[in-house]
């Protein structure tokens, strides 16, 4: 049986993993960077690379992936939201159990006050959303589906890969918080993306979660 939404149309075909090698080492360079360069300006690059890198593997899967529907849009938006209250709310009983936590997240924090700051630099909070989703919700997914198959029993190991996989840059990053957050909302953006078959709803679901914790809401 196919999961439900599995494409758009197009029927995922097997693609060398060229763009997501190449977008892995341009985000673990910037997050390598990081502290000795402005963390927007390599992010953003790193963002750019990976798009222009997917643009030119596979223009028309990327433009049928990203073609919204209200339903997924709403869908993303609402889960995007439950993920920032529950984000909050698992932070207010984490921080009773484990003291440490409120230091590691303020660390976290700390390397987004950079200039131009957080709330200025949501544009590029956007772009590497969108780098984010379509590499490894976007290509990684149709990859991943041409040789594990579409079938639901394939599902959970499909989505722990693909999770793994996206986590890997974050390993560089040197706190322990963000590769969990990563390879949780890893799971919850790749479930997305094999439920509505798009990208439009982990699209909207992870910038609502990055938008709100990074400056609308932040943890700390």
């Amino acid at each position: 049986m196919s999961l439900p939404g599995a494409g758009t149309g197009l029927r995922p075909t097997r693609r060398r993993p060229v763009v997501v090698v190449l977008a892995t080492l341009a985000f673990t360079l910037a997050l390598l960077a990081k502290d000795a360069v402005n963390v927007w300006w390599v992010t953003g690059a790193a963002a750019l690379v990976a798009l222009a890198a997917a643009a030119w593997r596979d223009r028309r899967r990327l433009a049928a992936l990203l073609q919204p529907t209200g339903g997924a849009v709403l869908l993303g938006l609402a889960a995007g939201t439950a993920l920032v209250v529950a984000t909050h709310g698992l932070y207010a009983l984490a921080v009773r159990g484990m003291p440490g936590l409120p230091l590691a997240v303020r660390q976290l924090y700390a390397g987004l006050e950079v200039p131009p700051g957080s709330l200025a630099a949501l544009p590029v909070v956007a772009l590497v959303v969108l780098a984010e989703e379509v590499v490894w919700r976007g290509l990684l997914v149709d990859e991943l589906l041409a040789r594990l198959g579409p079938e639901r029993h394939r599902r959970t190991a499909l989505i722990t890969l693909a999770s793994l996989l996206y986590a890997v840059p974050h390993l560089v990053a040197g706190l322990p918080l963000l590769l969990l957050a990563a390879l949780a909302l890893g799971a919850v953006w790749v479930t997305l993306r094999l439920a509505t078959g798009g990208l439009a709803a982990p699209f909207c679901c992870h910038l609502v979660w990055s938008a709100t914790l990074v400056a609308l809401w932040p943890l700390a």
